[in-house]
């Protein structure tokens, strides 16, 4: 009887060890999910005070695997209309959320391609340059998000730009400017990436 006795309590003492292994593993499951919910959509304020506009879609996976969509826009022109610019673009990424939450450090790559055109007018006449990008971006960054699911990100990162300079001008000294700033950039063909937002995540 002894033995059968130290038998069972042997038993439940392991049962009841397990079962409090199993709870904290549970609990502490559910600290990592933090706000709720796996989407999250964010702008740029301070760039729309310039007349630049972003605004990104990430959709977080496993609280881990985080799928990036953003597109941008901007347009400026001097005060004498002498001079104006255009961008936009796109790009898709990836990103790994180290804390399986929302709010947590990341790191990431993008994928993205950009155009943009800037004109100038000298003595009545109209020169414009246009570049468009392929972008590889490599970054890192961090959200910090709230229960009531508001976040603020930022990232920054730095990769390589496949770009294309044209004009329309038939210009000489237009065109050869033109080739002379292409040349540059491809001896520098560096490019950066950037983002500050606030967003909401449900």
């Amino acid at each position: 009887m002894g033995f059968v006795k130290t038998g069972l309590i042997t038993g439940l003492g392991f049962a009841a060890l397990c079962s409090g292994q199993a709870l904290a593993q549970d609990t502490s499951k559910g600290d990592m999910d933090g706000p709720p919910g796996a989407n999250s959509v964010n702008i740029n304020p301070l760039g729309a005070l310039f007349g630049d506009y972003s605004i990104n879609y990430e959709r977080l996976f496993d609280r881990q695997h985080g799928l990036l969509i953003e597109a941008v826009y901007g347009s400026s022109e001097s005060d004498d209309g002498n001079s104006s610019s255009f961008q936009t673009g796109a790009l898709v990424g990836y990103r790994w959320h180290w804390s399986q939450s929302q709010d947590s450090g990341f790191l990431g790559a993008n994928l993205g391609y950009s155009l943009g055109t800037a004109e100038q007018k000298i003595d009545n006449e109209t020169f414009d340059i246009s570049v468009s990008a392929v972008n590889v971006t490599l970054n890192g960054g961090r959200r910090y998000a709230w229960d009531g699911g508001f976040n603020v990100t930022w990232r920054l990162g730095v990769g390589r730009a496949f770009r294309d300079f044209s004009t329309t001008s038939d210009d000489p000294d237009a065109k050869e400017a033109v080739e002379e700033v292409e040349k540059f950039f491809d001896i520098l063909p560096v490019t950066f990436d950037a983002e500050l937002s606030v967003g909401w995540i449900f």
